[in-house]
């Protein structure tokens, strides 16, 4: 049966001549990572006798031929006992006799020249090999549907049609090997990892293995609700093999559902564990819902304290970033729809430097760049394929288009920030603005289906501490989510009417002062923003919540880093406020400023705000107390440069009688000595003597022995710097860290120059 070695890509195509060449000769070759080969591609020694073999992946002879006669030179260099060629290039019995001429007397006969029929044949002889290169079969319908076994339930041809363009850029390493012998004996395996680092293709892939290779049927299931499909699936006594994708959900279990199946997880692994090997449970999840599914699922975490160790791993990228983004981006290139000129072209710029490090590197939107039609229309594509990474805004629209309303709604929520957003802000904005957007509350797993749809190219979460974040995963997608909301006036009500908390309606009124407004508010939206801004105050973020809880500011909630917020967004725009609403809205503040704990506001919020508010909101006696409050609480330098100056000015403020001066005078002084204290930084330190000679031209008070304590630092610290200058640099680490990267770098070029992408 002829195979398409065609959808190989050349080093695919070399690691399967090493497989077949050592399975037609019973022994291993050697294979190397890419680089200057010197004619080596893998090697063995049999007898005493070194075999050297080349594969060539070429479909044109000329272009063979081509290839083959500047090898002459390295082949006779290396003086092999023996060597073979192998090409995916059909061959003539006189091509052969040709290539022998040119390769004689290391090729001993045309029997070690191996050309796509040969190859084929072997594959015939050995299926082992063909069922390792699922590459090859899987392209094929009545091959796929023949290892697959005909089992109870196929893949989908939609599942099929993913699984083919998920493994042509999927690349067997290491790992996936050690993973296969472990299903060979075990009978569960636990694969996590981050959102987009082929969790679920190593999975498919290792499935597909079983199938191939011991005739399991085969099964692929998402997210912990099909759990109950495998129970109805299953049949005592019949090799099944079931890939559970993002079986605990993406984020958020519902809890009224989760303890009820994780009985039924925990019940299947250990049937797994008990079946004699006939059933295969393959379960995929990112690393952060596992560890946030053990906390909130007792039996589950149970039986993995217990099991883990054994039945789990973790996938990570490639031994470091760089090599794992060049080899996607390898087979990418190899697979796009770009001339082989083009790719010539861009391995000759090294492009593939550029898009590795670019930020907006991306499978999914490389993928479309480098088979968008206008690049075969570039006359310098190079110039082009940069120009689309800078701005991939209209390729991430065509996906949001195609996305489910949650997971829009998902994105806008995101678009409203704070970024990163914790996981009770997020679930608490996402259903106010899902029930604002269509008119009704959101089922109860909307959330959970969202996030498993948009990680990891749109979205990303990751866990930090006791919470789970998600911010997008790129941000260009940012870029878009703001673009879309900037021309859609009805959704920019919406959103001003979703605000719950401060900082999102802060955000969304950030957003309309770029300098391109991304969401541009009419004067009537912009007076209600500022309303519902007003209306949450008080309201802070659970993330800011608990943030000032630990530091004891339970009670405010952020009201004064709030108010004095709002009042600076309030001045900004006064002239996009009719005088009504202005007025409104500063009569809303007064109110606030002159029933507020001053003691408290100044504990957390900068005395030029403070003072700013005071003097514009407040009046009289109201203003005294204020003012009284602030000098009790000064922290700092800056807060005692304030009120050393709202002291010299006295503008609008109550008279201090003197014994109140002498208590600010006091306070100032004890301020930045304090400051002086904990200060370890030298540019800190220069800040501090900076406000402290400003003070000293406002007010009459002796602050030398503050200065002397400053300069006694900084000279502390300057003797610190000379010794530390003294001592040798490490210079071995500095070596080792400057070789490995030359050693990733090296990898990436040769990657791309050797196989041409």
């Amino acid at each position: 049966m002829p195979h398409n070695l065609a959808a190989l890509s050349p080093l695919d195509f070399e690691n399967l001549c090493a497989d077949v060449l050592g399975a037609d000769l019973s022994v291993r070759f050697e294979l190397f990572a890419p680089g200057p080969d010197s004619g080596i591609d893998f090697r063995c020694q049999e007898g005493g006798v070194r075999i050297i073999g080349q594969a060539k992946h070429y479909a044109q002879w000329r272009d063979l031929r081509r290839a083959v006669a500047q090898e002459r030179a390295k082949v006779e260099a290396l003086n092999p006992g023996r060597y073979i060629l192998c090409t995916s290039c059909a061959l003539t019995p006189g091509n052969k006799d040709e290539l022998l001429e040119l390769l004689a007397p290391y090729c001993k006969g045309t029997g070690d020249i191996w050309g796509h029929e040969d190859i084929d044949a072997a594959l015939g002889r050995y299926p082992q090999v063909l069922r390792r290169h699922v590459k090859l079969w899987l392209q094929d319908e009545a091959q796929l549907q023949a290892v697959l076994h005909n089992g109870l339930l196929q893949l989908s041809a939609a599942r099929q049609a993913e699984l083919q363009q998920e493994m042509e850029h999927f690349v067997v390493h290491p790992l996936i090997d050690r993973l296969y012998q472990h299903l060979q004996q075990q009978a569960v395996l636990l694969v996590s990892g981050a959102a987009g680092v082929g969790k679920t293709t190593a999975c498919t892939y290792l499935s597909l293995q079983l199938a191939a290779a011991d005739g399991y049927e085969f099964h692929f299931l998402h997210d912990m609700s099909s759990i109950k499909d495998v129970w109805s699936l299953l049949q005592t006594g019949r090799k099944q093999c079931f890939v559970m994708d993002d079986f605990l959900g993406a984020t958020f279990l519902d809890p009224r559902d989760a303890l009820g199946l994780e009985q039924e997880l925990v019940t299947l692994l250990n049937k797994a564990l008990r079946s004699d090997g006939n059933l295969k449970l393959l379960l995929a999840t990112r690393d952060y819902v596992l560890s946030q599914a053990a906390e909130r699922l007792p039996k589950l975490n149970a039986w993995l304290d217990v099991k883990k160790q054994k039945f789990g791993v973790t996938i990570e990228y490639l031994k470091s970033p760089i090599r794992s983004k060049a080899d996607i981006l390898y087979n990418l290139m190899f697979y796009s729809g770009l001339a082989p000129s083009q790719r010539s072209a861009l391995v000759q710029r090294k492009s593939y430097r550029r898009i590795i490090e670019h930020r907006h590197f991306n499978p999914r939107l490389l993928k479309n760049i480098l088979n968008d039609p206008g690049a075969n229309d570039a006359s310098d594509v190079h110039g082009w394929l940069l120009q689309q990474l800078n701005d991939p805004t209209r390729y991430w629209e065509s996906t949001f288009l195609r996305l489910s309303e949650e997971a829009q709604c998902l994105l806008y929520t995101l678009a409203l920030g704070p970024l990163p957003i914790d996981e009770p802000t997020l679930m608490h904005g996402f259903g106010t603005l899902y029930r604002n957007m269509h008119g009704h509350l959101p089922q109860p797993n909307a959330l959970q289906a969202a996030v498993a749809e948009l990680e990891p190219n749109l979205v990303s979460s990751f866990r930090h501490g006791q919470a789970i974040w998600s911010q997008f995963a790129n941000p260009g997608v940012a870029d878009l989510v703001q673009g879309l909301m900037s021309h859609h006036p009805g959704l920019q009500d919406v959103l001003i009417s979703s605000v719950r908390f401060y900082e999102q309606g802060e955000q969304l009124h950030r957003l309309t002062l770029k300098q391109q407004a991304a969401v541009a508010l009419t004067k009537t939206q912009l007076a209600e923003l500022l309303r519902v801004m007003e209306r949450c105050v008080d309201v802070a973020t659970p993330r800011l919540q608990e943030m000032l809880g630990r530091l004891g500011y339970v009670q405010v909630l952020g009201e004064a880093d709030h108010l004095a917020s709002l009042w600076r967004t309030l001045n900004e725009c006064r002239n996009d406020l009719s005088p009504a609403d202005l007025r409104l809205l500063t009569e809303k503040l007064a109110e606030r400023a002159r029933r507020a704990d001053w003691g408290a506001w100044c504990k957390q919020q900068s005395y030029g705000d403070l003072t700013d508010m005071a003097l514009a909101l407040l009046e009289g006696e109201t203003l005294k107390r204020a003012v009284l409050a602030m000098i009790e609480n000064i922290r700092n330098s800056q807060d005692a440069l304030y009120m050393a100056q709202l002291y010299k000015s006295a503008n609008g403020v109550p008279a201090l009688t003197d014994h109140e001066a002498r208590v600010l005078l006091t306070h100032i002084v004890a301020a930045c000595a304090e400051e002086i204290d904990h200060a370890d930084d030298e540019d800190h330190l220069n800040a501090i003597l900076i406000d402290v000679e400003e003070i000293q031209e406002l007010v009459s008070v002796d602050m030398d022995d503050v200065k002397y304590g400053a300069w006694s630092k900084l000279e502390g610290i300057e003797r610190s710097r000379e010794y530390e200058e003294d001592e040798e640099p490490d210079l071995e680490s500095i070596r080792q860290h400057r070789v490995a990267n030359q050693a990733e770098w090296s990898y990436v070029a040769a990657l791309f120059e050797r196989g041409g992408a």
